[in-house]
């Protein structure tokens, strides 16, 4: 005989009320009074098998489930779903997670126990925000958050809740928001023995630090996690981690130290046999460093690199990214003819990420700079910094900001200047600021 492990009868007679959506009083109604049935549902009254049996009868459920009895083969039986459908999100792609998660939803249905039930619910609300189905994530997370009202009392828990919360915003450009959830997942830290859930939370903030343009904080939290990850031989997470790193270090200027990051990718990417993604990255990234660094046909080079590592044809966006940067290097070099192919492709590829259309608008403002149509230079920089704001990316809204304002006061147009110039000064005094956007319009040499 299996044995069994008995588990919150009033953390279970609530949540499968909440389930149903039923009231204290519908479910009391004929067989105990409200304030009983509250003191059950607090853990501070016990009633009888008989009463047991009649609450069970109208929750649509056994005496077992509300007592909690769960055999411990089955809870085995979940843990090991649950750490196979973990592994399909991290290796195996979505379509294995989604069938784990199905086998893991029918066994759930034999489970008491609130904890296993909670980490469940959460896995798979984050199963379909890694996807960014909304039509999954929000109506499942509103169910978690009506049904549970205990996960808060278990950190390794509300990590997990924070964390997605997180994600959520981070999918949207919401950075400053994500940034609260993930900083309310670090409180908890010290609270849960899961290694690799600290390291996905310093991750998450070192991401999240360098898309608010302060690098030298997000290499800080991105070492952390790389740790973490080393020691635990996650390649697949050091990979992406060592491309984070990188890009810090391209944004502070340091770009041999960038390119040594991601020359560390390719290696490892070699040596495991690893998805071409991190290798795409790490050129792609390669080529932004040596864009930097004026080397203009070595930039290209890379460019081409990380087309043909890439496994699968790119989405839309990604392809837009490419003919973004190719656009950037093309301006630099001075070839504009080419640059407006390129960022026009990139803009028609980008038109779902407005941070990507954003930063086009810019460059082709510079193009129309460069040909002498200041009156399109204007009012491009003018709706990509209208689109910086409501994303609240004060790097890319003050440098933009500030190119617009010099031009202006160039021009004999204090008046007009002095609004974005000030835009300029605000924004520069909420970021530590890098060089990673360039929004400054082409020299004369190259016109």
């Amino acid at each position: 005989m299996k044995e069994e492990i008995k588990i919150g009868l009033d953390t279970n007679i609530r949540r499968r009320r909440k389930e149903l959506k039923m009231t204290q009083s519908r479910l009391a109604e004929g067989i105990i009074s409200v304030p009983y049935l509250s003191l059950i549902e607090n853990g501070k009254a016990t009633p009888g098998m008989d009463i047991l049996k009649l609450l069970a009868e109208r929750l649509q459920t056994s005496v077992e489930r509300l007592m909690g009895i769960t055999d411990h083969g089955t809870l085995e039986e979940a843990r090991k779903l649950i750490n196979e459908v973990q592994s399909a999100l991290t290796y195996a792609g979505y379509e294995e997670a989604e069938r784990k998660m199905k086998q893991l939803k029918l066994l759930a249905r034999y489970i008491a126990d609130p904890k296993i039930l909670m980490e469940i619910d959460l896995l798979e609300i984050n199963l379909w925000v890694i996807n960014y189905n909304e039509e999954k994530f929000y109506p499942l997370l509103e169910a978690f958050e009506a049904k549970w009202d205990s996960y808060v009392d278990e950190p390794s828990l509300a990590v997990k809740y924070f964390r997605i919360k997180g994600n959520i915003e981070y999918l949207k450009s919401r950075y400053d928001y994500a940034l609260k959830y993930y900083k309310q997942a670090l409180k908890l830290l010290p609270k849960i023995s899961d290694e690799i859930e600290k390291g996905y939370i310093y991750s998450n903030i070192g991401k999240t630090y360098l898309l608010l343009s302060n690098p030298a904080l997000s290499i800080v939290y991105m070492e952390k996690a790389l740790h973490i990850m080393m020691h635990n031989d996650r390649w697949l997470e050091v990979c992406s981690y060592l491309n984070i790193i990188g890009s810090g270090y391209t944004r502070t200027r340091e770009y041999d130290e960038a390119i040594g990051y991601f020359e560390r990718v390719i290696r490892i990417c070699k040596q495991f046999h690893f998805s071409n993604s991190f290798m795409c990255q790490a050129y792609h990234e390669m080529a932004i460093c040596y864009l930097k660094l004026g080397d203009f046909d070595r930039s290209i080079h890379y460019l081409h690199l990380s087309l043909q590592v890439h496994d699968e044809k790119l989405p839309d966006w990604e392809a837009g990214i490419f003919h973004k940067i190719m656009g950037l290097v093309y301006i630099r070099k001075g070839d504009f003819s080419k640059a407006e192919s390129h960022i026009t492709q990139a803009i028609n590829l980008c038109r779902e990420h407005p941070r990507q259309t954003a930063e086009c608008s810019v460059y082709l403002g510079q193009i129309r700079y460069a040909q002498g149509d200041h009156a399109s230079f204007q009012r491009l920089y003018m709706e990509a910094i209208s689109i910086f704001e409501s994303l609240n990316l004060p790097e890319k809204v003050a440098s933009t900001a500030h190119v617009l304002g010099e031009f202006l006061l160039s021009q004999g147009q204090e008046r007009e200047a002095f609004p974005y110039l000030a835009k300029a000064a605000r924004n520069y005094k909420q970021m530590i600021y890098t060089t990673e956007f360039d929004a400054t319009l082409p020299t004369r040499s190259n016109l």
